[in-house]
């Protein structure tokens, strides 16, 4: 390797990062995150402060290149700015309608930064959106970076954060990555997802009080389940399904893994089929949901996990491979990702973040239905995306958790 592309060269893909860099090659699969800013600020305030954030995340300025081997790796890329769209929020533009759109469009890997954003401004309150590729963050990590972004935005100066090494690294899996077949670009065509992408996404949120999200987690801990178990439940019962129902849950991979939240791909998940004709209470069925996330969320499931995707991703050449691959292992018909409680941060300037919306993304199933969920603030934010969405659904959601804790 020359001098001048070892210095642009950070590390390869793991390979979860280089399975969704083949997928993502057949349409759009990047994830997004919205949060609602208030206080006094100016688009200018919101550049430099998204400028000081990109030199701060290693991750943020790279573009996904292949060596002569045809083997992916991060390729570190200067002068390479994030876009931010600027909208006028007094114009009454609807942020829901915006993430739809940004959902819709691609990120593509082999251009840097595999990011943009999107900020609806007033003067007082702002709306602050971003897109990303999924092999260079998670749920997880981007709302700490989002956290971090208002940081700067308050004026606070952000650390540099370490490079992260792949989970598959951190977790001992044996990588069968040396050698990758030369990739052909072929329009995916497998029936189970979807192909004529309606665009745009539809994007809808809805949130909690404090005061009912303190209540669910209570009621929850009392039956021997989780918050997290109990919305799984909730909106699967929402989707009024009958048949087996394919439920999507990834898996934070951080503590297990002994990475910190720096922004990176570092997560599992668990595929759980519930049979809807079973007459279960809700709550039996939140106990048997967190009892099935056991396995996976172990260290040596995840570990299992990761070798069957390294060993998989060793044989795939293409887009189709890659679908061939994820549709019998990931797709589902009801998704929860849930990032958990994530602190407000404080500030003297009198810029805070009022509320945190995500994780928004498809894999590309037909049918498929996702449900973010994030508590900030103390306060239960969920955010439904689909391509042909369940009408309702959230709403129906919101009905099932207020009789959980009837």
């Amino acid at each position: 390797m020359s001098l001048h592309r070892y210095e642009a060269f950070i590390r390869y893909l793991g390979a979860f990062e280089h399975l969704h860099w083949l997928f993502s090659q057949g349409g759009p699969r990047a994830f997004a995150h919205a949060i609602e800013v208030t206080g006094r600020t100016t688009p200018e305030q919101w550049r430099d402060a998204l400028d000081a954030w990109q030199e701060s995340q290693p991750f943020f300025s790279v573009r996904i290149a292949t060596d002569s081997d045809g083997r992916p790796y991060f390729r570190q890329v200067d002068d390479a700015p994030i876009p931010m769209r600027v909208l006028d929020g007094k114009r009454g533009a609807s942020w829901e309608a915006e993430l739809g759109k940004e959902l819709s469009t691609s990120v593509a890997g082999h251009r840097a930064p595999l990011l943009r954003t999107v900020l609806i401004h007033q003067p007082e309150r702002s709306i602050f959106m971003v897109t990303a590729h999924h092999a260079i963050s998670d749920g997880v990590s981007m709302t700490e970076a989002l956290c971090d972004l208002v940081r700067a935005l308050s004026g606070e100066q952000l650390d540099r954060r370490v490079e992260l090494p792949s989970p598959d690294e951190s977790l001992g899996v044996r990588s069968k990555l040396s050698l990758v077949r030369k990739q052909r670009r072929n329009p995916p065509g497998k029936t189970n997802f979807v192909v004529d992408y309606v665009k745009p996404f539809s994007v809808h949120g809805l949130r909690f009080d404090a005061a009912f999200t303190s209540r669910l987690r209570d009621r929850a801990r009392a039956e021997g389940t989780t918050l997290h178990a109990a919305l799984c439940a909730a909106s699967m019962k929402a989707t009024g399904m009958q048949d087996t129902i394919r439920l999507l849950s990834p898996i934070n991979a951080r503590k297990l893994c002994g990475m910190s939240n720096t922004s990176s791909m570092c997560i599992g998940a668990a595929i759980i089929p519930v049979d809807a004709e079973r007459v279960l209470d809700p709550w039996s069925l939140a106990r048997e949901i967190k009892w099935a996330h056991a396995g996976p969320g172990s260290r040596a499931g995840l570990g299992s996990l990761f070798q069957l995707i390294s060993d998989g991703v060793a044989s795939m050449s293409d887009v189709d491979d890659a679908m061939e691959f994820i549709e019998p292992l990931f797709a589902y018909d009801l998704a929860v990702s849930n990032i958990g409680e994530v602190p407000s941060p404080r500030s003297e300037s009198g810029i805070r973040i009022t509320s945190l919306w995500g994780p928004a993304n498809l894999l590309g199933c037909i049918g498929e239905q996702l449900i973010g969920a994030t508590t900030f603030d103390g306060c239960l934010h969920l955010l439904h995306t689909a391509y042909s969405p369940i009408p309702g659904l959230l709403g129906r959601t919101r009905a099932a958790l207020l009789d959980l804790c009837e």
